[in-house]
């Protein structure tokens, strides 16, 4: 039996945009699960809007990325008996939903590893943002042994398997994740994508 796909999303504040993206993840054949990060309750309606197609999960109050994928991880591990696919993406749309299939495609492919959404840097992209991203991968080279070009993405994909070995690390710093993954000797294929919006690199 094909794994179900699930998309992951932590949100804080959003705007309509999430509105938008959950409708067109569900076209496509995506579980949703969006996590309200304690947005409060001017964002209530917006919510309400987004439950039409998404299990949404809510934090009283704002206890970051990492506690938002926790949650959500946990969720799927008590209610998911089944076998799946889970991709994380951000709330703000600039992850592309091709992409996100790609990702989950590999990792049904390779059910022992973490796939990475590796973004691929505009010559516009802020100098701060690239030499951010390159330290991050040289310490994690160094550290580690293990190479990539990404170490910062927020467009990750990987098995039930891989998740619940992960759970703990996942929403981490996107580097943290990876070392624990390199000490795990959990494979990281990377997978070329592009934001719908190179401004939000």
């Amino acid at each position: 039996m094909k794994p179900i796909r699930v998309a992951l999303i932590p949100a804080y504040q959003p705007d309509d945009i999430l509105i938008a993206l959950v409708r067109e993840l569900a076209l496509h054949d995506f579980f949703l699960i969006v996590v309200d990060d304690g947005s409060g309750e001017d964002f209530a309606p917006l919510m309400e809007e987004v439950s039409g197609n998404a299990v949404v999960l809510t934090h009283e109050e704002k206890k970051g990325r990492s506690a938002a994928l926790r949650t959500g991880l946990a969720y799927l591990k008590a209610h998911f008996p089944f076998s799946y696919t889970v991709v994380t993406m951000d709330a703000d749309g600039k992850h592309r939903i091709c992409d996100a299939e790609h990702l989950c495609l590999t990792a049904e492919e390779q059910r022992d590893a973490l796939v990475i959404g590796t973004r691929l840097f505009p010559k516009k992209t802020p100098l701060r943002t690239k030499l951010g991203n390159r330290m991050q991968c040289l310490g994690l080279k160094l550290s580690t042994g293990v190479s990539v070009r990404d170490a910062e993405s927020g467009l990750l994909a990987c098995s039930d398997a891989v998740a619940a070995k992960l759970i703990e690390h996942f929403g981490d710093e996107p580097a943290a994740l990876l070392r624990a993954c390199a000490k795990a000797h959990i494979p990281m294929p990377q997978v070329n994508v592009r934001n719908q919006d190179e401004n939000l690199l």
